[in-house]
Order: structure tokens, then C-alpha cells, then sequence
């Protein structure tokens, strides 16, 4: 990470004389993966600028990687090569979380260990996986949500050394948009124009609407988000043999984190935002107080 002031004190030594002329060099720079702009519109909107975007490909497809392991049947998972990681130890890790998009911060310890390592030529610290973890949140793959937790075991887990407060009970997992199981439900779809019918409505078309476009909409709107989260305990004949004893509690919850919708509330206005067929938005909105 290189912060921008050392950035641009290094432009000007190579000659260049105004933001735009540095905007277009930087831009430039970024899409040939030799320097990577969180943000590709605005300089001074980058803090740092990353100087291995190569890393940040490895790391982010380190974490989808696991995706693909968990979804994979048992009995083919032995087969699945050029892992940075033992998938034994990253299912105990995980504890029956990722399949519902949440990532857990002993997880990224055990898939993110030798990406970091490798990177750093040491044994990550704390800290390192921390950087990480918000790499890949300013990458808008993933946000942080902070749940409760009265487990004292799963909370020292989860909860970095510098973030530990004994008056807190709650620790912090990071939501993947991407890799949400869910989707509205159907009923709930069909009777969303009908909910919505004195307010707003507004159908959004595109000629393209990549899948990578909605979910960083979903990331850019998740504090707005109104969580709804119901415990539905399943059956042992429906789990998996050799992963339901390692679950953990938020394992068998159903969520409303879906990936083709949000439901969206703040004090004085209710949304929906959906996303219909492939290239299609439709925003759902109304006023609970006049006002608003």
C-alpha cells in the first residue's frame, strides 16, 4: 500500500503537471494491472494505492475458491487441485457459515494463511488478516455485519485482540452479496406491486447488467438493509453426514440478505429493490410520515 501522498510526490518527480494528466496516467496504469485505484474516477478518493493487484486476484479468488469446495459433492472434493489451503481444516474453520454468504474471521486465517505469507515472506500476524479482510471490503465483495453472540469460546474467535471489549457480546462476520443462498421469495415478489401501490415505483433497463454491477449496488446499499433472520432448524437426515456436528449457532438460520433483492428501511421510508430477469431494476418505495 502506498499512501497517495507519497504518489503523487512520486508523479511530480516524473514530470507530471496537473491532476487530469496524473487521473489519465493512474487509469491507465490500472488497466494494465500495474497499480490498482479503489476508486478509478477520483485521485484524491484513494487513500493508498495498491501496488500488486496480481496479490489482490489471488486473495479474492482464494475466497471464492472455498465456495466452489463447499458446493462440490464430498466424494469429488479430494480431486479439486491448487488449493492454498487443507479443505479439512478450513470446513471445521467455517463451521457451516459460507453456505449461507458469511465469512468468518477463523476461516480467513486458515485460506488466507498461505496467500498472505507467501506475499509478506513471513507468518501473518492479526493484524495482517485484518488488512485483508478490508482490502476485500474496499474491493465491495463483501461487508461487515455485526451480530450477537453469547458464546464466550465462539466470541474470542472471532473477535480480533484489537477489537476485544469484555462489555460487548457481539462479533463481526463479513456477508459475501455474491454468495447469498437466498432469493425472495416468489409469493413475496408477486405482491411487492401491491405493497408498493400508493408509492414510488421506477423500472430501470439496461442493454447489460453484469451480475458484478447488482451485487456491488447490494454492497453499496447493505446499511440500509432491514435484516430479518429466522432459525430453521433442519433434520440430521438433511444435513451432511461429515459437516453437520461442526455447525454452529447461525449455521441453520434463514436470512432476507437475498441475492436478487434488498428490502431497505430507514426511519421515515420503505423500499425494495429487485432485480428482474438480467437486465432489468425495479425500486419499490413509499413515505411511512409525510415529509420524509
Amino acid at each position: 500500500l502506498l499512501p497517495l501522498s507519497e504518489y503523487v510526490h512520486m508523479a511530480v518527480q516524473f514530470g507530471i503537471e496537473s491532476d487530469n494528466e496524473l487521473l489519465q496516467v493512474s487509469q491507465l496504469m490500472h488497466s494494465w494491472n500495474i497499480i490498482y485505484l479503489f476508486n478509478t474516477k477520483n485521485i484524491s478518493e484513494n487513500v493508498f494505492i495498491f501496488l500488486h493487484p496480481g496479490w489482490l486476484c489471488k486473495m479474492a479468488g482464494t475466497l471464492f475458491s472455498f465456495s466452489h469446495v463447499i458446493n462440490t459433492p464430498m466424494h469429488l472434493r479430494s480431486i479439486i487441485g491448487g488449493l492454498d489451503y487443507t479443505v479439512s481444516l478450513a470446513l471445521e474453520a467455517d463451521a457451516g457459515l459460507m453456505c449461507k454468504g458469511y465469512l468468518r474471521l477463523p476461516l480467513a486465517k486458515v485460506i488466507f494463511n498461505k496467500v498472505i505469507g507467501t506475499f509478506m515472506k513471513k507468518e501473518p500476524e492479526e493484524a495482517d488478516y485484518e488488512t485483508c479482510l478490508q482490502l476485500l471490503m474496499a474491493l465491495e465483495l463483501m461487508y461487515k455485519v455485526e451480530l450477537t453472540c453469547d458464546d464466550d469460546v465462539m466470541w474470542l474467535q472471532e473477535t480480533p485482540p484489537s477489537q476485544q471489549n469484555p462489555k460487548t457480546n457481539r462479533v463481526s462476520r463479513y456477508f459475501i452479496p455474491s454468495l447469498s443462498p437466498f432469493r425472495i421469495p416468489a409469493d413475496l415478489r408477486s405482491i411487492v406491486p401491491l405493497i408498493f401501490d400508493k408509492g414510488v415505483r421506477v423500472k430501470m433497463d439496461f442493454n447489460f447488467l453484469p451480475s458484478e454491477f447488482w451485487w456491488r449496488l447490494q454492497f453499496r446499499l447493505h446499511s440500509h438493509i432491514n435484516d430479518i433472520t429466522v432459525h430453521c432448524p433442519r433434520f440430521r437426515s438433511e444435513r451432511d453426514e461429515d459437516e453437520g456436528d461442526n455447525e454452529i449457532k447461525g449455521s441453520e438460520d434463514v436470512h432476507n440478505r437475498w441475492i436478487d433483492a434488498c428490502y431497505l428501511q430507514d426511519a421515515k421510508t420503505r423500499a425494495v429493490v429487485m432485480r428482474e430477469a438480467e437486465k432489468c431494476v425495479w425500486l419499490y418505495c413509499f413515505e411511512t410520515e409525510s415529509g420524509a
